[in-house]
């Protein structure tokens, strides 16, 4: 199996799981948000990689150019860009907290596990990328 075709699954699981511990979950939403995480990551090391294009095509399904990636890596490594936070990380603390399930701690290490796979998909995980994640998850 692929890199790509790795990443693909590790997010239809992630997106699995949230869907079965969630009362309502946003798709279009959570999948912005790794989107944005992912370009933010690589956007503290601004260089293209065809590699990052085809993550995004593994993810979404739609094809970006060099141009469109470039220009989002841009744009979500400024500083002042607040990441949203999806409705289904609230949703499934609530869950949580009214069943005392530990769905929260399960879902960690799944997100965990896309956001390390996507910084590290063209096989050059920089420090700088690393810092870049633990400042702001």
């Amino acid at each position: 199996m692929d890199k790509y075709q790795q990443l693909k699954n590790e997010y239809t699981a992630l997106e699995n799981f949230i869907t079965s511990h969630t009362p309502s979950f946003h798709a279009e939403e959570f999948e912005a948000f790794i989107l944005a995480c992912a370009l933010k990551t690589w956007g503290s090391f601004p260089y293209y990689s065809p590699d990052y294009a085809q993550a995004l095509f593994a993810i979404t399904g739609n094809a970006y150019t060099p141009e469109q990636v470039t220009t989002a890596m841009l744009c979500c490594a400024e500083e002042e860009r607040i990441l949203v936070i999806p409705s289904c990380f609230q949703d499934l603390l609530s869950v949580d907290m009214r069943q005392t399930t530990t769905h929260i701690g399960d879902f960690l290490p799944l997100l965990n596990s896309i956001l390390v796979s996507l910084a590290s998909i063209n096989d050059n995980f920089e420090v700088e990328e690393a810092n870049t994640q633990l400042l702001w998850i």
